[in-house]
């Protein structure tokens, strides 16, 4: 089984802009003037990906080339939502689209108290995921995960992808995992690998998840 790169699962996220942050509400301000959005609710807008990328080369490129040249530490006075959207947008290779809703609580702080520091955190929802499970599973073992997941029927013959909540496929795997009395056997071992991948990929929202597979 190869690496998972979580960075790859992400196709929608919600994430939040707070009124009371300079930084986040200025780019706020800034999507809404230059931007093509949808409005999903009271302060909630829908933007792509693409666009967003866009806006951050045009609008803060002096800003991302200060953050990239600190490496893989960024002093926490630059770790703004500036440096969170243009790792979104570089990072997330299968990001389509980003929920944004500003939040007027006036208490928030992204700081976060460890024993040995402060640090910022930037907190995401995946709303819709991908997982490509031929990058996981190599020959001949992603075949057989196939020809179970078709006996699941979630997928269908040569069909080589699926859609489904989460939950709903992470509860058939389980029971098919259920079934069998020697968890060593090759086919529990694939799923429970496959349960992990899921699992350690996704929150507790539920998401909608595409799966990808190969029948080459």
């Amino acid at each position: 089984m190869r690496e998972l790169n979580i960075n790859h699962i992400p196709m929608i996220i919600d994430t939040v802009f707070y009124r009371y942050n300079y930084f986040d509400y200025r780019m706020w301000a800034q999507i809404r003037n230059q931007l093509e959005y949808r409005e999903v609710g009271d302060n909630s807008i829908i933007i792509s990906s693409k666009q967003l990328k866009e806006f951050m080369a045009m609008n803060y490129a002096s800003e991302i080339n200060k953050v990239a040249s600190y490496g893989l530490y960024v002093p926490k006075k630059d770790a703004t939502s500036i440096y969170f959207m243009h790792r979104l947008t570089t990072e997330m290779i299968n990001l389509k689209y980003i929920k944004l809703t500003l939040d007027s609580d006036k208490s928030y702080t992204r700081i976060v108290k460890t024993l040995e520091d402060e640090v910022i955190k930037y907190d995401y929802a995946i709303l819709k995921a991908r997982l490509d499970i031929s990058e996981i599973f190599p020959e001949p073992e992603l075949q057989l995960i196939n020809a179970i997941l078709e006996e699941l029927e979630l997928l269908k013959p040569g069909v080589p992808y699926f859609n489904g909540l989460s939950d709903d496929i992470l509860n058939k795997l389980s029971r098919y995992l259920d079934t069998f009395e020697d968890e060593m056997r090759i086919e529990c071992q694939l799923i429970a690998a496959l349960l992990d991948a899921i699992d350690i990929s996704l929150d507790s929202e539920n998401p909608m998840l595409l799966i990808i597979t190969d029948y080459s």
